[in-house]
């Protein structure tokens, strides 16, 4: 059925994009949010979890979940606030090419924040 160009002309538009990545790489470095959604993403060193959080003005932002956050963040959560800060860094476990690896300090609120809604994707929605 044709839609009424008149119509969707008179409609108002945002721009959607990418979500901001957020990086914690310092000791001290911190970010909150509302986590809404969890996405399983293909990368050339092999699959990811990227975690998507929803700001106090409706915004999106990305992280990538190391192995530790990946331990302490989980589909559960989802609807929950989430707070993270690196602690620091582990020297004794880490990648062959000498980085450390990142420890990190996560609160999650007891109860889902009121009026926030989850992205819908799943795993089947996503092929690997």
């Amino acid at each position: 059925m044709p839609y009424d160009v008149k119509a969707a002309a008179a409609l108002s538009y945002t721009e959607r994009k990418e979500p901001e990545l957020v990086k914690l790489d310092k000791k001290g470095d911190r970010f909150a949010g509302v986590l809404v959604g969890l996405q399983k993403q293909n990368m050339k060193e092999g699959p990811a979890l990227k975690a998507l959080f929803e700001m106090p003005n409706g915004e999106i932002k990305a992280m990538f979940l190391s192995a530790q956050l990946k331990q302490r963040i989980s589909s559960r959560d989802v609807g929950h606030y989430v707070q993270i800060q690196c602690e620091g860094f582990d020297q004794s476990v880490g990648l062959d090419k000498g980085n450390a690896m990142k420890l990190f300090r996560v609160v999650v609120s007891d109860s889902k924040v009121p009026g926030v809604d989850p992205l819908e994707i799943t795993d089947a929605d996503i092929p690997f």
